[in-house]
């Protein structure tokens, strides 16, 4: 009797308790980067600069027929792994996938200039601009977001639905700071 008790205010407690916010662990590293983590530590000699995990920081900025709107930075927007895949990188979401977009870095002709290529898969846009490594641990690019890009999110940038009236007028101009966080250096 005792023990249904005990139970019961439990069941009672936890439920009727107000929400438990649970943190998520800033530590955590999921699976395919830990793997890919091994690889660049074993193949750490071999490695191109371009190769590793990156963070992505971006800025953009909303324009309505030129003129500023709303700019915002938002840090820690992505992660991204980048493997040598014969004469291009190929660029994995955390997950190791490339299941929303297919993307790569080409070398250009310029010293520590690449060519970013993104095919947006449920869209069909594609960006290609150019990219520069700088001093092998943060890579910079910028483009104005092509239209199907632009409406998926505009409401993460906005926290409203795009005005039907506006759609022609605006435009979401993207600055973007890749900072690689593995490897950097192994001791």
């Amino acid at each position: 009797m005792e023990k249904n008790a005990i139970l019961f205010f439990c069941i009672y407690f936890f439920a009727c308790s107000s929400k438990i916010n649970i943190e998520p662990d800033s530590n955590y590293v999921v699976p395919a980067e830990k793997n890919y983590r091994k690889y660049f530590k074993s193949n750490y000699n071999n490695l191109d600069p371009l190769e590793g995990i990156w963070t992505e920081y971006v800025v953009g900025t909303l324009y309505d027929d030129g003129k500023v709107i709303e700019r915002k930075e938002i840090p820690k927007r992505a992660r991204w792994i980048i493997i040598k895949n014969g004469s291009s990188y190929k660029i994995l979401n955390q997950y190791g996938e490339q299941n929303k977009y297919v993307a790569s870095f080409k070398r250009s002709k310029i010293k520590n200039y690449y060519t970013f290529d993104c095919l947006i898969i449920k869209t069909k846009d594609r960006i290609n601009v150019e990219a520069q490594l700088i001093d092998d641990t943060t890579i910079e690019m910028s483009y104005n977001a092509p239209r199907g890009i632009f409406e998926e999110s505009y409401k993460e940038f906005m926290l409203v639905d795009l005005p039907e009236s506006k759609q022609n007028n605006l435009e979401l101009y993207w600055q973007f700071n890749w900072l690689k966080t593995f490897p950097i250096e192994l001791d």
